[in-house]
């Protein structure tokens, strides 16, 4: 084996599922033997999840950023980082604005590969929407090389980009990490930042009819409050069956007790909570977009609506009340089995020959 020095950068390894993804395949290549560096744009807080869950291995770096607005200072910074460490990869998510100048003069020297998390629409922010133009180049021309989490997401893709070379890697997740334990069949996890993507003011509503109508359920909600006009929609159905915990560090232990997860997103790419429920046997209970839609069979390893519909995920939610003790174990068996193609260890390996690729 050929070992190579990756770098992989992104905006901030606090908590999230890209965040997730970043730190566990970083984790990977490290185990596999790789000298591999992170970079995060932002400087970490000391409870930063995902930065702290990165190997002793793993050589860290930041750029220190705290204030939030874009300035050139960044893309200057990753640039002279990118000299310093002459990596054979640098592995960049979302936020193109930061690493465009390195892109551009360093790309026939530095393999970068440019992983899409989401919808390719809907991914980045304003940046991104004005430099569209100079992305679809970068793409076409495999100066960054393209990646794509699942088939709703490689359809975004050519729809937003044009037919430009890219190629579709699903996630993984380290399936070790977590834990099976007795279950509370009806405590559900809501895991997800409060924002419009995740619905969860439509999810609120759902269980709020739920529990008025008797049904002995609790939802917790886990996520940091990302967009607080959502989230103040969303307090007047908390209570004592209903509850807000805030960002969490210890999702994979809650997922692990509790019967099922809900995920009833607008858009999705190919949710890293999604993978994780169905490690650790919680049933999900999803919407048909984004990744959901190449993982679950509905009603076999998870349960899943045919629309984004509040009455549909509303009958979802109730389906799962009323299966049996058997077939919530059945599903949870097949959950299981699900996870397991969808290992950090084989998304890695894609991820390196993608790396090996000459341009």
């Amino acid at each position: 084996m050929t070992v190579m020095r990756i770098l992989q950068i992104h905006t901030a390894l606090n908590t999230g599922g890209i965040e997730t993804f970043v730190a566990s395949l970083a984790n990977e290549l490290s185990s596999q033997g790789h000298e591999v560096h992170v970079c995060s744009i932002f400087e970490p807080t000391k409870d930063a999840v995902c930065w702290n869950r990165l190997n002793e291995k793993i050589i860290r770096h930041t750029l220190g950023k705290r204030k939030c607005g874009f300035s050139i200072k960044e893309p200057m910074a990753v640039y002279r980082l990118i000299r310093r460490l002459r990596p054979e990869v640098v592995h960049v998510h979302g936020f193109i604005a930061y690493y465009l100048l390195s892109i551009l003069l360093l790309h026939r020297s530095v393999r970068f590969v440019y992983t899409v998390h989401n919808d390719a629409a809907k991914e980045g922010n304003q940046w991104d929407e004005r430099l569209r133009k100079l992305k679809q180049m970068i793409f076409a021309r495999q100066w960054a090389a393209a990646v794509t989490i699942s088939k709703e997401s490689d359809t975004s893709f050519e729809s937003y980009y044009g037919d430009s070379n890219r190629t579709l890697i699903y996630n993984g997740i380290s399936i070790p990490a977590f834990p099976t334990i007795k279950k509370e069949d009806f405590l559900f996890i809501n895991p997800g930042r409060i924002t419009e993507q995740k619905n969860q003011v439509m999810l609120c509503r759902v269980f709020d009819r739920l529990i008025k109508e008797g049904f002995p359920i609790h939802l917790f909600i886990a996520g940091d409050k990302q967009d607080e006009t959502i989230f103040t929609q969303m307090q007047p159905y908390f209570g004592s069956q209903l509850e807000y915990i805030g960002c969490r560090s210890d999702i994979p232990q809650l997922m692990a007790k509790s019967g099922a997860m809900c995920l009833p997103s607008l858009w999705e790419g190919m949710p890293i909570t999604l993978l994780e429920a169905l490690a650790c046997g919680c049933i999900p209970i999803c919407t048909p977009v984004g990744g959901i839609k190449d993982v679950l069979i509905d009603g076999e390893n998870g349960l899943m609506t045919t629309q984004v519909d509040e009455v549909e995920y509303y009958q979802k939610v109730l389906q799962y009340i009323q299966l049996t003790d058997t077939q919530r174990a059945q599903m949870r068996e097949q959950a299981r089995q699900t996870a397991e193609q969808f290992s950090m260890e084989q998304t890695a390996k894609q991820y390196l020959r993608l790396y090996n690729q000459k341009e």
